[in-house]
């Protein structure tokens, strides 16, 4: 194994280690204490102890919570994807632009072939709109004299 593969799987050992306790460790011990206090509140912060309204609160933060997580999980997803992508497109370039290039190429062809497809129905309707103004013209003329 070389120095800089030995030196990049430091650096990537490292770079773990700081995103867990610079990430997440701060994210679950934050929603722990959040968690905790919330049901701390609920059962002290009446006079009589725990009425069923605080409880009821606690609950419905409790239930949310977790859709939460779960939106987060899939934010965290989707921007792996997007850097995934990302870093795909810069091992991809010369592949990209061939395949940009084919796909330009069969618009171009697509064009030709619609313009052809059409070609006869224009020149339908160009020679009926001739016949149509002749015989317009002819009627005017005619009627007139009449």
């Amino acid at each position: 194994m070389s120095d800089e593969a030995k030196l990049q799987e430091a650096i990537d050992k490292a770079h773990k280690r700081s995103r867990f306790w610079m990430i997440f460790f701060p994210l679950i011990l934050i929603g722990l204490v959040v968690v905790g206090l919330i049901t701390w509140l609920a059962i002290n912060g009446s006079v009589g102890g725990a009425d069923v309204e605080n409880l009821a609160g606690v609950a419905m933060v409790l239930l949310v919570l977790p859709t939460f997580l779960f939106g987060l999980i899939t934010l965290a997803l989707i921007i792996a994807l997007i850097i995934g992508v990302i870093k795909l497109h810069e091992f991809l370039p010369q592949a990209g632009k061939a395949l940009r290039d084919y796909l330009r190429q069969a618009e171009h062809y697509l064009r030709v072939a619609g313009d052809a497809a059409a070609k006869p129905i224009l020149a339908v309707r160009t020679f009926t709109a001739k016949i149509r103004q002749i015989r317009t013209s002819l009627t005017d003329r005619f009627s007139q004299k009449g």
